[in-house]
């Protein structure tokens, strides 16, 4: 499936497992058969996960269907971020479930001088989710702040950051990682379908990217 016309760039894609633009490796994950699209990666839980080249933009979307072996770990979906304790030493976005079937969104930006924000959203899922698809997805519009968390195509989070700032881009590490915080909380279960976008998509463009998705 191709992406949306919006006439946007897209920075990648994995979904027969092809990445554009982007130089990627596969560590332990399988290729299978049997992904919600195509063909996908299935992840052990232990030590498997996607090394992308960073991923450094100053709006983003990011979607990809995901489907967890279990709802009591902490499976990581991407992971673009440096964390630390203090906000101003934060760097980029991390995607994952928690424990207990919560979906998470953390993520800092950072306006001319440096001085960054963050937050964190979050959407905690019913049981109906467990062991099936399921359709994630964010967006970061610079223009209005906004950080947005989709699932099944539908907005479910919003948390503003001060109007104007970027994404604080990921300089500590030169690589991002799907399905790893790179010393744990690694996925157990399948990714298909990853898509990332250089620009923040609409809530509409998100619910047809997921409606399109659901003729497959």
């Amino acid at each position: 499936m191709g992406h949306l016309n919006t006439g946007r760039e897209m920075l990648c894609r994995i979904g027969v497992w092809i990445l554009l633009y982007r130089i990627w490796s596969i560590y332990g994950a399988t290729l299978v058969s049997t992904g919600r699209i195509d063909s996908c990666l299935e992840f052990d839980g232990s030590n498997d996960y996607v090394s992308v080249l960073a991923i450094n933009t100053n709006d983003i979307t990011f979607s990809a269907w995901v489907y967890r072996d279990s709802t009591n770990t902490v499976d990581t979906v991407f992971n673009g971020m440096k964390y630390n304790a203090d906000n101003q030493l934060k760097e980029g976005f991390l995607l994952r479930f928690l424990a207990g079937n919560m979906l998470q969104l953390m993520l800092t930006s950072e306006n001319d001088a440096g001085t960054k924000a963050y937050q964190s959203s979050y959407f905690v899922l019913d049981n109906t989710y467990q062991q099936e698809w399921i359709h994630v997805a964010f967006t970061y519009n610079k223009v209005t702040g906004e950080q947005k968390l989709y699932v099944t195509g539908e907005l479910k989070d919003t948390d503003a950051h001060p109007v104007g700032n970027t994404i604080s881009p990921l300089v500590s590490y030169s690589e991002m990682q799907i399905g790893s915080e790179r010393t744990g909380n690694f996925f157990h279960g399948k990714i298909d379908d990853v898509k990332v976008y250089d620009t923040a998509l609409t809530e509409e463009d998100i619910a047809e990217m997921y409606v399109k998705d659901c003729r497959f």
